[in-house]
C-alpha cells in the first residue's frame, strides 16, 4: 500500500515543481525590462501590448500578448539553444526550417518554388529588353541546398533546384542566361551560418561573367580575412547558438583599383567596404553597406563600357569583383527603387539581373523592371 502512495506524492511533486517554476516565470516576467532586439535571433522582438478596452474587446490583446510574452520570456535565448540542442539530440535533421548540416552547416530547407512567379519575372525581363533595346544578362544564383548538398544531413529533401534553373534557362528566349549550376559547389561557396554565398562563390560567378559576357581573362583577386566572428541568418533561425562563426573576406584585386561609392542619399565613400559594419550583427553589410536602392560606382578602369547590376543581396559581394570591369556601374535593388532603370542604359551598358533562386521564384519585384 506505500508504493501506490509514494508514486502519488512523486508525481504530485512533480506537478507542483513544474507549475511554481511556470509561475515565477511568469511572475518575473512582469517585471523585467522588455528587450527590443534580438541579436542572437537578428529580430525585432514584441513589446507589452497596450491595456486599453478597445485593444482588448477587438481581440487583438491575446494575440499580441502572446507575442510578447514568448519573445519576452526570461532568458528566451537559452531556451531557443535549449530546444534546438534537444531536437538535434533526439534526431530531428532540421529546426524552423533549417537543415544540421555536417560541419557546423545551417541550410535553409527548400520543398518548393512558384512557379507563377519565376515564369512571370522572365516574361516581364524579356519585355524589359525588347523595351531598353540592350542585352540582358541573367545570373540566377542556386541557394545553398544545393551548392552546400554535400553537407546536408541524410534523408534531407528539397527541390531540384538544377532542374528548376536548367528549366528556366529553356524559356528565356532571347536572354544570355549564364547557369552556374555545374560549378557551384565544388569548394565551400557559401557561409555555414548565412543563406548568402562567399567571396568564393561570388568568384566563380564573376569567372562565368568574363569568360561568357566580356569574353577575356579573369583578373586575378586574393582574399583577406577581416572578422571571423560573423553569424549569419540561419544562425539566428535555427536556434543553433552552439555553431562556431564564419570569417568574411575583403576581395582584393592585382593591381588596385580607386573607386568612388555614392549611395541614393547622396552619400558618398571611397570603399566598396563598409568596415564599421563589422562590429554590427549583420556584417554581411560590409559588402557595399548592405540592402540600398541604388549605389552607383565610379572606377579608374580604362573602358568605356558600363554596367547596370539589377540585383538581390546576394549582387553585394560581386561588386568588388566587376568594379574591375567597368568605368561605372549602377547597383539597383528593385524591393526599394521604384523609379524606370532605362535612364542609366547607353550603348555602352551591360545589363545583368543577379539574384539567389528564391528571389527570383518567390518575389514578384521583378514584374515592374522599367
Amino acid at each position: 500500500m506505500k508504493k501506490p502512495n509514494i508514486r502519488i506524492a512523486i508525481q504530485l511533486s512533480t506537478c507542483a515543481c513544474f507549475f511554481l517554476f511556470i509561475y515565477i516565470y511568469a511572475i518575473g516576467n512582469l517585471f523585467v525590462k522588455d528587450r527590443t532586439f534580438s541579436e542572437q535571433e537578428n529580430r525585432m522582438l514584441a513589446q507589452k501590448p497596450e491595456t486599453s478596452f478597445k485593444n482588448i474587446f477587438s481581440g487583438d490583446f491575446d494575440e499580441q500578448f502572446e507575442s510578447w510574452f514568448q519573445d519576452q520570456f526570461i532568458h528566451r535565448d537559452s531556451w531557443v539553444r535549449t530546444n534546438a540542442s534537444i531536437m538535434k539530440s533526439a534526431g530531428h535533421m532540421q529546426n524552423n526550417g533549417i537543415y544540421f548540416g555536417r560541419k557546423g552547416y545551417l541550410i535553409q530547407q527548400h520543398l518548393q518554388y512558384d512557379d507563377k512567379i519565376s515564369t512571370n519575372n522572365l516574361s516581364a525581363i524579356q519585355e524589359f529588353k525588347e523595351e531598353c533595346g540592350a542585352a540582358i544578362h541573367l545570373l540566377i544564383v542556386p541557394d545553398a541546398c544545393f551548392g552546400e548538398k554535400k553537407y546536408l544531413p541524410l534523408g534531407a529533401y528539397n527541390i531540384d533546384e538544377k532542374a528548376f534553373i536548367d528549366n528556366l534557362q529553356q524559356l528565356a528566349e532571347g536572354i544570355d542566361f549564364i547557369n552556374i549550376t555545374k560549378e557551384i559547389g565544388a569548394e565551400d561557396n557559401y557561409f555555414r551560418t548565412d543563406h548568402h554565398w562567399n567571396e568564393k562563390g561570388a568568384h566563380i560567378a564573376y569567372e562565368a561573367i568574363a569568360r561568357n559576357v566580356l569574353k577575356k581573362t579573369p583578373v586575378d583577386f586574393t582574399f583577406e580575412e577581416v572578422s571571423n566572428n560573423f553569424y549569419g541568418t540561419m544562425y539566428s533561425s535555427s536556434g543553433a547558438f552552439w555553431t562556431k562563426p564564419d570569417s568574411l573576406y575583403k576581395i582584393i584585386p592585382a593591381r588596385p583599383n580607386p573607386v568612388t561609392v555614392t549611395y541614393e542619399d547622396g552619400k558618398k565613400s571611397n570603399s566598396l567596404y563598409v568596415d564599421e559594419n563589422l562590429n554590427q550583427k549583420d556584417q554581411y553589410t560590409y559588402y557595399l553597406d548592405g540592402n540600398h536602392s541604388h549605389v552607383h560606382i565610379d572606377t579608374m578602369v580604362n573602358t568605356e563600357k558600363k554596367a547596370l547590376v539589377i540585383e538581390d543581396s546576394f549582387g553585394h559581394i560581386l561588386a568588388p569583383f566587376l568594379s574591375q570591369e567597368y568605368v561605372s556601374l549602377d547597383f539597383i535593388d528593385l524591393r526599394y527603387y521604384h523609379e524606370s532603370v532605362l535612364p542609366l542604359i547607353d550603348q555602352n551598358t551591360d545589363v545583368y539581373i543577379i539574384c539567389s533562386l528564391e528571389s527570383f521564384a518567390e518575389d514578384a519585384s521583378l514584374s515592374a523592371i522599367w
